[in-house]
């Protein structure tokens, strides 16, 4: 009985993270048509908004506001400065994999770097570089189309596969960034929601909230975050509430 009750529970928050997960992609297209939302589909997005809970409260921009997604899902942990795409990703330099700042500085140049510029460059941020790691990424690289190496230095071919450093971060879409990337966005994401959610998350939870935020584009899953999880807590920034199985802020 106890196991039908799990599995029904289970699948029933499945469904709900589905869901959510739909009316978001929905909700982009009615953004970019310019229209607005049906109350059906408010309702889903934040029943506190929807007509029926507003206490009288105006539709049209008028108390609702037209075109807006719940602010806590909207709401990320890397405000996007201008110019730069909503849809891409950030993470401090410091926390980037040498590749992607790499092919950041590349995309920045005008004309060829030769591997010492690069070297110099990549050890004023990640001071651990060394010249192997070059070696080893501009093989990798030329063999596989990325960039061009000749007398002259390195030069980029598919600057569609670089990001940018803005600001003391390295921003890019989800498809330049490189594992290292992802995961440190996705834990930056963790962190974010249980900055939110001050009683804490368990994980299966934190899946389901991290799979329903517009902003959040890697990959989510038990397995995952079991791993974020533990290198959280090693460095000292989340931890578990009491004998609970919910994550919580340390110090929070």
């Amino acid at each position: 009985m106890l196991l039908d009750s799990l599995q029904s529970r289970i699948a029933a928050n499945e469904s709900f993270t589905l869901l959510m997960k739909q009316a978001v992609e929905c909700a982009k297209f009615y953004e970019k048509a310019g229209l607005d939302y049906p109350d059906e589909l408010r309702a889903i997005l934040d029943p506190r908004q929807h007509p029926a809970h507003a206490n009288g409260h105006k539709r049209n921009g008028q108390g609702l506001g037209a075109h807006s997604l719940p602010a806590e899902m909207l709401q990320r942990p890397d405000p996007v400065p201008p110019g730069i795409d909503p849809e891409w990703i950030s993470v401090p330099v410091d926390k980037a994999s040498a590749g992607g700042l790499m092919l950041a500085m590349l995309r920045a140049a005008s004309t060829p770097v030769r591997p010492r510029d690069i070297l110099r460059f990549l050890s004023q941020h990640l001071p651990e570089t060394v010249q192997g790691t070059i070696s080893n990424l501009g093989t990798r690289l030329s063999a596989e189309g990325v960039i061009e190496r000749d007398e002259d230095g390195w030069k980029l071919l598919k600057p569609e596969l670089a990001g940018g450093i803005i600001g003391g971060r390295l921003w890019g879409p989800l498809e330049a960034m490189g594992r290292t990337e992802v995961a440190e966005h996705r834990r930056a994401a963790i962190l974010h929601i249980l900055h939110n959610e001050k009683s804490g998350l368990q994980t299966v939870q934190l899946v389901e909230r991290l799979r329903t935020y517009p902003w959040m584009k890697a990959q989510a899953s038990k397995d995952l975050l079991k791993l974020d999880m533990q290198l959280l807590s090693k460095e000292g920034k989340v931890r578990h509430s009491g004998n609970s199985k919910k994550w919580v802020l340390t110090g929070g």
